[in-house]
């Protein structure tokens, strides 16, 4: 389960970075 929130944590990188603190992967 944790790997799905990777794979939607880098698609959400994408669209939403300042979740990841502006880290765009």
């Amino acid at each position: 389960e944790q790997a799905t929130l990777i794979d939607f944590g880098k698609l959400n990188a994408d669209i939403v970075p300042d979740k990841n603190g502006g880290m765009t992967q």
